[in-house]
């Protein structure tokens, strides 16, 4: 059986952050003592998994813009922008039904203003960044980064295009308005907390 990395690691439950060891270091009385000292000052630098960072994204062929852990902060905490970022699972039921309308919705907001970014964020793949100070509970999760503050804010109504529009109107730093469209499908409440719908 290969040994894969990471063989040992310390998760801070308080601050769900966590620090495994090297990957080319040895398992060692020594390195670990080492390892568990670092921790205990502070100087051990905690580890987070990313995806790599997306690089020449086409905007206008999909305006949902894609985030993973390591640059996250550079867009998302941009006070310039108000930016809504889905927390997903690929492999998520209630993710893939409210996908189109996440879409369409991202081209709306596009057309509208220059002054929003809609996000998806693989929370399957990639760490919840520390910025948005929540531990994560049920697929999708959206939230909300306000423009001007960074102020964080979470979205909980059902998972439809007409509310979530409605949700950028009243909580964004800047204006704007989408008209509402005809409902296709029923929305799905997410008053599930703590369950993901894995079913097609």
């Amino acid at each position: 059986l290969v040994q894969e990395w990471p063989a040992f690691s310390i998760h801070d439950m308080a601050k769900d952050t966590k620090f495994p060891l090297a990957k080319d270091a040895k398992m060692t009385v020594e390195t670990l003592t080492k390892h568990l000292e670092s921790f205990v000052t502070g100087s051990l630098k905690p580890h987070f998994k990313s995806e790599p960072i997306p690089k020449d994204e086409d905007v206008k062929a999909n305006p949902i813009r894609t985030l993973v852990h390591d640059n996250f902060d550079a867009v998302a905490m941009d006070k310039e922008k108000d930016v809504l970022v889905e927390i997903y699972d690929p492999l998520c039921g209630y993710c893939r039904r409210i996908a189109p309308e996440y879409e369409e919705l991202a081209k709306d907001v596009a057309k509208a203003s220059d002054k929003f970014i809609i996000a998806k964020y693989d929370g399957t793949a990639n760490d919840i960044p520390a910025s948005l100070n929540f531990r994560l509970e049920h697929f999708p999760t959206f939230k909300l980064i306000k423009s001007g503050t960074n102020e964080v804010i979470s979205y909980d109504g059902d998972l439809a295009y007409n509310n979530l529009a409605e949700f950028l109107e009243l909580k964004a730093g800047h204006k704007i308005h989408l008209e509402p469209k005809a409902v296709a499908i029923a929305p799905v409440s997410q008053d599930t907390e703590g369950e993901h719908d894995d079913s097609e």
